[in-house]
């Protein structure tokens, strides 16, 4: 978990608020900030703070999973270590792995989003956030920035790099997804997809 935006922060709440006051606060923020009241390019954006209101409401609210969340706050507090942060990255990585593989993919985001922040050395988290992101066409630019962040941090992953491929020729960067592809062949070998991507490359085509 990010010490600077705990669930506290995110609703806006303090501390020892009361459950009456952690569902006030919450419908205060559905009704302004729903998803819903949003229009264009700003969708997107709205959907993933919407997600991150509803995750943070949904542990407070909650006073089994609030008791552990507060624990784990005390933990970050009393110990800041680098083990620490890398427990919290994999928790998180694991969350969003989980919800991905249900294509609940806001929360997918969420969480995997959380993984970097915690642990930005981990190429796995960047590849999995990265599938996330190739989702929708609205966030193929960040899905291309965590491919190829997962790329620079491992870059003799053929599954990484064919990933990275594919989103920079949908987001018409033949060259680069060109690149990218021949990297898979250098470190994965022989692959017929890859050889057909390239193919469709270089005639033109994404």
């Amino acid at each position: 978990m990010n010490t600077t935006e705990s669930y506290y922060i995110t609703l806006g709440i303090p501390k020892n608020a009361t459950s009456k006051q952690i569902r006030e606060r919450f419908l205060q923020l559905a009704r302004d900030r729903h998803p819903d009241r949003v229009f264009d390019q700003g969708k997107s954006a709205a959907e993933i703070e919407f997600q991150k209101i509803t995750q943070a409401y949904n542990v407070l609210h909650n006073d089994d999973r609030r008791r552990r969340y507060d624990q784990e706050l005390e933990l970050r507090a009393k110990a800041p270590s680098q083990d620490v942060t890398a427990h919290a990255a994999r928790v998180y990585m694991r969350r969003g792995i989980e919800a991905f593989n249900k294509k609940r993919y806001q929360e997918a985001v969420t969480n995997l989003e959380q993984a970097t922040q915690e642990d930005g050395t981990d190429p796995e988290a960047w590849y999995y956030l990265a599938q996330v992101y190739s989702q929708r066409k609205s966030w193929l630019s960040r899905g291309l920035a965590a491919a190829s962040k997962a790329c620079e941090l491992e870059p003799s992953n053929p599954a990484y790099l064919k990933l990275a491929a594919k989103m920079a020729a949908e987001g018409g960067l033949t060259s680069r997804a060109l690149k990218y592809y021949r990297d898979a062949l250098t470190f994965g070998g022989e692959d017929p997809e890859v050889r057909a991507a390239l193919k469709q490359l270089k005639k033109g085509g994404r």
